[in-house]
């Protein structure tokens, strides 16, 4: 019987190694391939864009200017007294997940080496900030009913959980001379 299950997996793998040597050149093929590197050539080309530093300035954004494929939009600006704007898009960051101390809530502080968005600076007359490094939740119940016990008990004792995970819709607003918060949309964990 054994030998008989084993001719039987040796001829199938005979048939497939044939199958896969008579494969013939498909011109929709060529077009998938010229595609691809179409694909990653625009990717490499926005990648370049994304390393080149962008600076939004305080009171002179405009509602639709456009920062590494996100929207400016809800900008509001009162001069030597508040800010606030989103950055609508979605976008993959890793990052700790950790216990806020100062004001106990759940945020993520951005793996800089994986941070696609690193390079927005926001400029207030002439004091400058790296933008996208750190965050609060604005769905913070979604994201809680995801992470596991062991994960949430990690960060009850005061640890930090590294995580994937892709985010959308960052929203900055404060003080022009002071503290500022910052909030994302979570959408989801990803490999």
């Amino acid at each position: 019987m054994r030998k008989a299950i084993e001719l039987v997996l040796f001829i199938v793998f005979i048939i497939s190694v044939i199958s896969c040597n008579n494969v013939k050149e498909n011109p929709d093929n060529k077009q998938s391939e010229k595609k691809n590197e179409n694909l990653k050539e625009q990717t490499v080309e926005e990648d370049a864009n994304f390393n080149e530093e962008q600076i939004l300035e305080l009171g002179k954004l405009q509602i639709g200017e456009e920062y590494n494929d996100l929207i400016v939009a809800d900008y509001e600006y009162d001069p030597y007294n508040s800010f606030g704007f989103t950055l609508k898009g979605e976008f993959v960051i890793s990052g700790q997940l950790m216990i806020d101390e100062m004001w106990g809530e759940l945020s993520v502080l951005f793996d800089d080496e994986n941070n696609p968005h690193k390079n927005l600076i926001l400029d207030n007359d002439g004091f400058q900030k790296q933008l996208v490094s750190f965050c609060f939740f604005t769905n913070l119940d979604v994201l809680m009913n995801l992470l596991t016990e062991g994960q949430r008990a990690l960060l009850d004792s005061g640890e930090s959980v590294s995580v994937k995970m892709k985010v959308k819709n960052f929203s900055i607003g404060g003080k022009v001379d002071g503290y500022a918060e910052c909030y994302i949309e979570f959408v989801e964990f990803v490999d």
